[in-house]
C-alpha cells in the first residue's frame, strides 16, 4: 500500500494473506478477504501463481511475518477456485476463492466481511488494505498491514488513463462494468505489488462496525504515480458466482440455490447500470468514445 497508514491489530478482521509454496519457505504474495467461516475471496491470478497454487492463509494481525496478537492464525488451503471465465492476459473476471482446510477461530480480530450487492456505491471513497509494497518496484514486500482511503473514479474517466491497452489482449473489449476504479489522481496513494486480491471496502454503520466489500484488488499501472488509477474487480457483479461456489460447497446446511434466478439478478443489475449511465449504449467503455 502506497501512502497508507499502519493498521492497528484487529482493525481489519476480514483481512487475509495468501501464501505459496511448502513450509517453511512460504512466499506471502497476495491478499484476500474472509467472507464466510471457510472461504476467502481473492483475485483469480492469486489462486495460482508462478509458485503454484495458494496453499496457506494467514488471518488476524501479522507484523514482519510474526503473529501479532492472539487472533493471528495460519491455516492450510483445501481448495482453490478461479472464475471459469478468467483468461489472462485479459484482466476480466479476475476473481477467485480459496477454501480453508478448517474453520478459523472467529472473534473480534477475525470475522467475515459482507458483500456489496448493488451496482451503485453510495460513497465517494473506499479503503484498500494490504501487506504489499509501499512504493513502485520496491525490492521487498511491506512488513505490516497498511490501509489507504481512495476516491472512487467513474469508469468513463478511468478508461481515459488506459488508452494504450484498450483493444489489446489486456483490455480487448474496453473497461466493462465488472470493473471499478479507485485513485488519488494527484498520486501518492494506491495499492501496489503484493496487494493483489486484497479488499476494497466500505465501513458499514449497520451492522455496526462491519465492512462491506466492493472490490478485489486486480491491476494497475505505476502504483502511486499521478494519473495512474488502480482497477478492482467489482464484487457485486460476481455475487451470483460467489454464492454458487461458496454455498454449493457448504454441504446440506447451506441455502437451497436451485431456484435462484440469475436472469432476474442481472436484469436488476442492468437497470441500476442504465440509471447511472443513460448516455452509454453498451456496457463496454471503449477509450475512443471518450476522447
Amino acid at each position: 500500500i502506497v501512502g497508507g497508514d499502519l493498521a492497528a491489530p484487529g482493525q481489519v478482521p476480514h483481512m487475509a494473506l495468501l501464501g505459496f509454496g511448502p513450509l517453511p519457505a512460504v512466499k506471502w504474495l497476495c491478499g484476500g478477504a474472509l467472507i464466510s467461516p471457510r472461504w476467502v475471496l481473492t483475485a483469480a491470478h492469486c489462486v495460482r501463481s508462478a509458485k503454484g497454487p495458494a496453499r496457506w492463509v494467514r488471518l488476524g494481525s501479522w507484523l514482519d511475518g510474526q503473529a501479532e496478537g492472539p487472533g493471528a492464525q495460519q491455516l492450510a488451503v483445501e481448495e482453490q477456485v478461479a472464475h471459469p471465465a478468467y483468461r489472462p492476459p485479459a484482466h476480466y473476471n479476475d476473481i477467485g476463492l480459496v477454501k480453508l482446510a478448517e474453520q478459523p477461530v472467529l472473534g473480534p480480530a477475525v470475522r467475515p466481511a459482507c458483500l456489496h450487492t448493488q451496482y451503485t456505491i453510495n460513497a465517494t471513497k473506499a479503503q484498500a488494505c494490504g501487506y504489499g509494497s509501499v512504493e513502485y518496484a520496491a525490492e521487498r514486500q511491506g512488513d505490516a498491514l497498511r490501509c489507504v482511503w481512495l476516491p472512487l473514479l467513474p469508469r468513463v474517466d478511468c478508461a481515459k488513463y488506459f488508452g494504450e491497452v484498450m483493444g489489446t489482449n489486456q483490455l480487448p473489449q474496453g473497461m466493462p462494468r465488472s470493473l471499478l476504479c479507485a485513485a488519488e489522481l494527484a498520486g501518492g496513494k494506491d495499492t501496489c505489488q503484493g496487494d493483489s486480491g486484497g479488499p476494497l471496502h466500505l465501513l458499514s454503520d449497520v451492522p455496526y462496525c462491519t465492512y462491506t466489500l466492493v472490490g478485489v484488488t486486480a491491476f494497475g499501472k505505476f502504483c502511486g504515480y499521478a494519473k495512474s488509477p488502480g482497477v478492482y474487480t467489482r464484487v457485486s457483479f460476481f455475487l451470483p458466482w460467489i454464492e454458487d461456489v461458496v454455498w454449493a460447497r457448504e454441504g446440506p446446511e447451506g441455502p437451497d440455490r436451485t431456484d435462484y434466478d440469475y436472469d432476474e439478478y442481472y436484469e436488476d443489475y442492468d437497470s441500476q447500470y442504465e440509471a447511472n449511465y443513460p448516455h452509454v449504449d453498451a456496457p463496454w467503455l471503449l477509450y475512443e468514445e471518450y476522447t
